[in-house]
């Protein structure tokens, strides 16, 4: 299992626009938010199992738990961050390899 790090920067836009994930290597997202508030992580499709929506609190982060198994390798997840404190959006995305 492979931890990736995706920061996410205080406009809502993250380091990496799209993160590859490895289905046969169990790889996770961890979203870090280093900032002062909250971000909300929203998959309008996710491929992973603990759900759509993840909650980044303030100065922590959140685990996106394991791929779906029915994920197919060169799908794209768009997904969106989003402040609503601070009325900030983006909208990166998960690409699934082999």
């Amino acid at each position: 299992m492979r931890y990736l790090p995706v920061n996410i920067y205080n406009n809502g836009d993250v380091d990496n626009e799209v993160v590859n994930l490895s289905l046969s290597n169990g790889d996770v997202v961890i979203w870090q938010n280093p900032h002062h508030y909250d971000f909300t992580v929203t998959f309008p499709n996710s491929p992973f199992q603990a759900g759509s929506t993840f909650t980044v609190p303030a100065r922590g982060s959140a685990n996106s738990g394991a791929l779906k198994p029915s994920v197919q390798p060169g799908q794209v997840y768009d997904y969106g961050i989003q402040n609503v404190e601070l009325a900030l959006a983006s909208d990166p995305g998960i690409k699934i390899k082999p």
